[in-house]
């Protein structure tokens, strides 16, 4: 994962999102603490994971996308309450779930990313 860059991104993601209604219909800004927790996230995804798409969202979460083809992405959304709430669709599987955000990246989030990219294949 480029870590600099998302970084980068996820800043710019902020900025623009501090002020209630950014998107023009009614979302909720995105304040510090959910943002710090999303720096936090970043930092704790193995390099060997591709970045994301960062995005806001609007209850002023912050989402995380990966996505290798339509039906295999992965969506987990960073609250200010350390919730990591989650949805991988795996080529019409779909795998929801939250967790509470600690100091470690839960493995279920790992795994779920790295299944975006894996192809099934038949012998």
């Amino acid at each position: 994962m480029e870590l600099e860059k998302a970084l980068s991104e996820l800043e710019k993601v902020y900025k623009d999102c501090l002020s209630s209604n950014w998107g023009g219909y009614g979302a909720e800004p995105i304040d510090e603490v959910t943002y710090q927790y999303a720096v936090s996230f970043l930092k704790l995804l193995p390099e060997d994971v591709p970045t994301p798409d960062i995005c806001p969202e609007p209850a002023g979460d912050i989402g995380f996308e990966w996505r290798k083809r339509k039906g295999r992405t992965f969506i987990v959304g960073v609250d200010k309450e350390k919730t990591l709430s989650y949805v991988g669709l795996y080529d019409g599987e779909n795998i929801p779930g939250e967790k509470t955000f600690e100091d470690t990246m839960p493995d279920i989030i790992i795994d779920l990313i790295k299944k975006v990219y894996q192809e099934i294949t038949n012998p």
